[in-house]
């Protein structure tokens, strides 16, 4: 009998790094692509980008007249904390926390992946320095036994650690 050839794959329904951000002592689920509720692909980046509120002025060192303080600037809405937990045994776990009403100044309503939920609790151990990238996909089989088509979901690692460009205290 023949092996079975290679499924084809279609385009990502969900892509997401699972990466770690020294310098704020957390680790992220960054939605690098979902698909919305009518299930059109949908890139979170420049879905931010087009709705973010409007950027702020520029640097003037002639303007004397005020000065803007900001307590910190806007979380991206793809971009959702893991903070450090530990489990009922003692282990090391990652509990996906949730963002202050407001931090993101664009709602992800509609468009929210699913590999990782919201109740999430990961194992320290399985977000590694180098990140993981988590992807869902259709697959389809053709077999002399008739079509077989899934939802597969791939693990594999990612491009290294991440900065959310957080910054706080920020005076203009």
């Amino acid at each position: 009998m023949p092996p079975n050839p290679r499924p084809l794959e279609g385009e990502a329904i969900e892509d997401t790094l699972v990466v770690r951000d020294e310098l704020a002592n957390l680790a992220w689920v960054v939605e690098l692509a979902t698909v919305d509720r009518d299930g059109e692909h949908v890139d979170r980046y420049q879905r931010y980008l087009r709705l973010r509120p409007p950027g702020e002025p520029a640097f003037d060192p002639t303007r004397v007249d005020r000065v803007d303080y900001r307590l910190g600037t806007p979380l991206p809405d793809y971009w959702y904390p893991l903070v450090s937990t530990t489990g009922p045994d003692d282990r090391a776990l990652l509990a996906r926390a949730t963002a202050p009403e407001g931090a993101t100044g664009v709602s992800d309503a509609g468009v929210r992946g699913t590999l990782v939920p919201q109740t999430a609790q990961i194992a320290d151990e399985e977000v590694p320095r180098e990140a993981t990238r988590l992807v869902r996909r259709h697959r389809l089989l053709a077999t002399a036994t008739g079509v077989t088509v899934w939802q597969a979901r791939t693990k594999a690692p990612g491009s290294g650690e991440a900065s959310s460009g957080l910054r706080f205290d920020i005076l203009r």
